[in-house]
């Protein structure tokens, strides 16, 4: 087996292992329990708010909801928080052989 295709199957390997972890740390243990993204949810929201006040617009956030004024605003809710982003950019990186 040549080094490259060696290099591959370790990468793609590793990308299993840690979808692996990922899938019962978080689909079975941090989703059902709904804290976490309950939290970041709000914090999304909290962020998006301030930032578009920031660049001119009256909007405000309260929970997981941005508001402006004549908008009927946005809801984060817990599949658009970016949580399951950050889980497979994570294994990326945790996955690609590198130097740290």
């Amino acid at each position: 087996m040549s080094p490259s295709t060696r290099s591959v199957l370790l990468f793609l390997a590793k990308v299993l292992a840690v979808y692996v972890v990922w899938y019962v740390v978080y689909d079975l243990w941090l989703l059902p329990d709904g804290r976490l993204d309950a939290w970041l949810s709000q914090h999304v929201a909290g962020v998006s708010g301030t930032l578009l006040s920031g660049v001119g617009h009256d909007a405000s956030a309260l929970g997981r909801s941005v508001t402006m004024p004549g908008i009927s605003g946005v809801r984060v809710a817990d599949g658009c928080n970016g949580l399951a982003t950050i889980g497979l950019f994570v294994g990326f990186v945790v996955a690609y052989t590198g130097r740290f």
